[in-house]
């Protein structure tokens, strides 16, 4: 909870000193870079601590999502058919699951129903 809470604050502390408007990843970095410009750290290596910030968050996420999707497939299906708890074939599965709802634009449904159901 707190890491969750310390990321929403810095993410609204970015978009509030962002100087420029830009979307996504580019205004959290220059926001990043502004916030961290007030403690003396020059504007261009704050926005690159923001990018390299924003990529880890990226990264974790996705990882997570693949890890909880193949222990889904695995504990559901597993049982059925042994070749689902196989680790590699469970994270394939779970990739072409995911490119199939990013290229459909489910996802966006789906992440309104996790941003949701994540504060109850």
């Amino acid at each position: 909870m707190f890491s969750e809470f310390a990321l929403g604050l810095l993410s609204l502390l970015a978009l509030a000193t962002a100087s420029q408007p830009k979307g996504g990843a580019a205004q959290f970095a220059d926001g990043i870079g502004g916030f961290l410009s007030v403690f003396g750290i020059p504007q261009a290596y704050g926005t690159a601590i923001g990018f390299a910030a924003f990529v880890v968050i990226v990264i974790t996420v996705v990882q997570l999502v693949f890890r909880v999707m193949r222990v889904t497939l695995a504990e559901g299906l597993g049982d059925r058919s042994p070749i689902f708890r196989n680790i590699h074939f469970g994270t394939l599965i779970s990739m072409a699951a995911t490119f199939l709802l990013v290229i459909t634009g489910t996802w966006v449904y789906i992440w309104q129903l996790f941003g949701a159901s994540n504060q109850l």
